[in-house]
């Protein structure tokens, strides 16, 4: 009696054991990403990536990356023990090279923590050409609206330059150009490579007719980051000058209750109209609120409550394999009062574990993603129509799938389909 007392109570606490570890397991998973050593990397460059797993050696971590997207090759991969805020922790080095420019999401890594299997992602990486090949460009930055005869502000940028030298508005018949200030004083000097456009000055400019006019182009000195000293001229890009607005003031109370009439018709009839077009009203408002939340972050959260819910998974199969076990042990006892009361235990605490970890198995565990801001498209190929903009950090439900997209569900557009590089997907 004694030594089966002993095997009964050995087999619950390596049950425990096991429902401990698996718990702590998921709890490091949920938490991973494999992040790049910087924010981009050049095309035809070693771009590295990193993975720490906290608190595990080496020996207990095994890691496959099945796939790899067009134009990325991996060449190869360290495993190395490191101590992590005093813990003892394994670092995983990733070394890709990347043969085009363009944004990349790479397939989730397949990471194994002893038994323990789960899927870790990669955090999207933007590649670059070589500095030395990039030439500086400017950029034109001016109001929607424009009216002749009054002065409005055109903000001049750039980008992709060591040095900026000097810049200058070419003269047009049809505008009055004038320099307003420089945003810092020149030559301008970046120190090294970077993505930001940087603000070089601001001009005055007065239509001086109204319909289809193109901008004056703007000429700059630069220097690119190959040493060499360049001219570069901006694009003229068309507007729409409006004509001359002139102020109207109404005199008397007839004339101003006409006017209020017609503001109050005019609003009414906008608001009619806008009624029309709920999904550009949604999409302005996700996108306002999505501006604070990442697509890593959301993914981290959809990660947190996917782990919630497995533990609470595996704590109703142990309460249900523990009401298994414990009816024999009852028999065992040899007890009249003992095997019913145990019986009692048995099956309240096996319907208890049975019934929360059914219906949870069944119904909730549809397949997520969460995306980056993005076009969704009516159907799986690149150059068919895009309906919305899906804003970053949305978190959408897969359908299906094909090769290189998913088929996601949406409130207003039905059954969409999106790029598959373009979301995390569990």
């Amino acid at each position: 009696m004694g030594n089966r007392s002993i095997r009964k109570w050995l087999l619950v606490a390596c049950l425990l054991f096991l429902a401990v570890e698996t718990a702590a397991a998921q709890n490091i998973w949920r938490t991973l990403m494999v992040k790049p050593e910087q924010e981009y990397c050049f095309a035809g460059e070693t771009c590295i990536f990193t993975l720490v797993v906290p608190g595990y050696a080496p020996s207990r971590i095994d890691t496959t990356l099945q796939s790899t997207p067009d134009n990325v090759a991996l060449i190869s991969t360290t495993k190395e023990e490191i101590i992590d805020n005093g813990k003892r922790s394994t670092k995983i080095t990733f070394y890709f090279r990347f043969s085009k420019a363009g944004t990349y999401q790479i397939r989730n890594l397949a990471a194994r923590i002893d038994w323990t299997w789960s899927y870790i992602p990669f955090q999207r990486i933007t590649v670059y050409d070589n500095p030395i090949t990039l030439a500086p460009e400017l950029f034109l930055n001016y109001p929607t609206t424009i009216y002749a005869s009054e002065p409005f502000e055109m903000d001049v940028s750039a980008h992709f330059f060591s040095e900026f030298t000097d810049l200058a508005a070419q003269l047009d018949e049809n505008f009055i150009v004038r320099l307003k200030e420089y945003t810092y004083p020149l030559p301008i000097k970046t120190g090294g490579f970077s993505t930001d456009q940087y603000p070089i000055a601001t001009y005055e400019i007065i239509p001086l007719t109204e319909g289809k006019l193109a901008l004056p182009p703007i000429t700059a000195l630069m220097r690119s980051y190959a040493g060499v000293q360049q001219t570069v001229v901006s694009s003229s890009p068309t507007v729409t000058v409006l004509p001359k607005r002139t102020a109207h003031t109404a005199t008397t109370p007839a004339e101003t209750a006409s006017s209020s009439i017609e503001d109050t018709m005019e609003q009414k009839f906008l608001d009619s109209a806008y009624e029309d077009f709920p999904i550009i009203e949604i999409n302005m408002q996700q996108s306002t609120e999505s501006v604070t939340v990442t697509a890593e972050e959301q993914w981290i959260s959809l990660k947190n409550r996917r782990a919630t819910l497995n533990l609470l998974l595996l704590i109703s199969a142990v309460v249900a394999g523990l009401g298994v076990l414990l009816l024999p042990a009852g028999i065992i006892l040899n007890s009249r009062k003992k095997i019913k009361a145990l019986l009692i235990v048995s099956i309240v605490s096996t319907a208890v574990g049975f019934a929360t970890q059914f219906p949870t198995l069944w119904f909730a565990h549809p397949r997520y993603a969460v995306c980056y801001e993005t076009n969704v498209h009516t159907i799986p190929e690149d150059d068919s129509n895009t309906i919305l903009l899906v804003p970053e950090g949305t978190i959408v439900r897969i359908i299906k799938e094909s090769s290189d997209w998913f088929c996601i569900e949406t409130e207003h557009a039905g059954l969409v389909w999106i790029k598959k590089n373009e979301c995390l997907v569990e």
